[in-house]
């Protein structure tokens, strides 16, 4: 029986590692923006953006986090 791990791998092994990579990378990015979603709320609800002298979140959004009102 010859030595599998001298053989290089398959397109289709390559395929499925890096599609089970990019599943991985996947979720992280939805729980990130779970959690950004999360804070967001806290500021606008608790209204963190006047503390830091902003007139309104979106000014706050864009200013702070490069965040234009569609991403809000």
């Amino acid at each position: 029986m010859a030595d599998r791990r001298n053989r290089p791998l398959s397109p289709a092994q390559i395929a499925i590692q890096v599609t089970f990579v990019l599943k991985g990378h996947l979720k992280n990015a939805r729980i990130a923006y779970i959690r950004a979603a999360v804070l967001l709320a806290r500021v606008r609800d608790e209204k963190l953006w006047s503390a830091l002298g902003h007139s309104t979140i979106e000014e706050y959004a864009q200013r702070r986090l490069g965040l234009r009102r569609s991403a809000l």
